[in-house]
């Protein structure tokens, strides 16, 4: 049950992540180029970092199988 409950924790938040890197990045004056800091960060870890917390929130969230019996 904890990995459904991380999976869908993470679903769920990798939208938000990505409208705030959206915000940022143009916030950031839209910077152009695949290795440029602003793009990898804005792009890519704004919303990787969000989909991991989100995991994380949903395995903390969700019930041991071992301990609910």
């Amino acid at each position: 049950m904890r990995t459904v409950s991380a999976l869908a924790f993470a679903g769920v938040l990798a939208i938000p992540g990505m409208l705030v890197g959206l915000m940022l990045w143009y916030l950031l004056g839209q910077p152009e180029g695949t290795w440029n800091p602003g793009v990898v960060l804005a792009c890519n870890l704004v919303p990787l970092g969000s989909i991991a917390v989100g995991a994380v929130l949903g395995w903390r969230a969700g019930q041991d199988p071992e301990q609910a019996s």
